[in-house]
C-alpha cells in the first residue's frame, strides 16, 4: 500500500520544508479535513506528519473519534525534525533560514512588552501603554484567529 503524508503545520511552517507530496492540513483546521482525511486512509497508509510528533498525535486522536478502523493510520515518530536529522529529503523555502511567522510574532510581542513595562519603570510611565497595546493586540488574535501582526510580517522581505 503506497504512504501519504499529512502535514498538521501551519502553512508557514510547511512552506519552509515539508516531505515531498505531503498534503498540508492545518491542525488549526483539522476538524473541516476528517471526512477526506478519512476517503483518503481507505486507499493509502496515511502518515500524519508535524514538527516533532505531538500535532499528529492531537490530529490522530481527532479523527479516532470518527472512525475506529484506522489500522494504516500513524504519527512520524519525531516529526519532520527527526525526518530531516536522519538525512531524508525535503522540499521548500528552507533555504532562507527564516523562523516561521508565528514565532517571529512571539519573539517582537515579547520584545515590545518587555521593553514597555522596563521603560514604564525606568524612563516614561506612559510607556506602559504599549504593553496594554500589544496585550490587547494578543488577546484580540487569541479570541478571533486573527493576528494583524502576523499579517504585517508575511508581507517582510526575509518571508517572502
Amino acid at each position: 500500500m503506497d504512504t501519504f503524508y499529512i502535514d498538521v503545520r501551519e502553512e508557514d511552517e510547511f512552506d519552509l520544508q515539508h516531505i515531498e507530496g505531503a498534503m498540508n492540513t492545518p491542525l488549526s483546521k483539522f476538524e473541516s479535513f476528517v471526512e477526506p482525511v478519512l476517503k483518503i486512509a481507505k486507499s493509502f497508509k496515511l502518515v500524519i506528519v508535524c514538527k516533532s510528533g505531538l500535532r499528529s498525535t492531537t490530529a490522530l486522536n481527532q479523527l479516532k473519534k470518527h472512525s475506529k478502523d484506522l489500522a494504516e493510520v500513524e504519527v512520524l515518530e519525531g516529526g519532520i525534525d527527526k525526518w530531516a536529522s536522519e538525512g531524508k529529503s525535503l522540499v521548500g523555502k528552507s533555504a532562507k533560514s527564516t523562523l516561521p511567522i508565528i514565532r517571529q510574532v512571539m519573539t517582537i510581542a515579547g520584545f515590545l512588552i518587555l521593553t514597555g513595562a522596563l521603560g514604564s519603570l525606568y524612563l516614561k510611565h506612559e510607556l506602559i501603554w504599549l504593553t496594554v497595546f500589544v496585550g490587547a493586540g494578543l488577546s484580540f488574535a487569541g479570541i478571533s484567529g486573527i493576528c494583524f501582526m502576523a499579517k504585517m510580517l508575511a508581507y517582510m522581505p526575509w518571508n517572502k
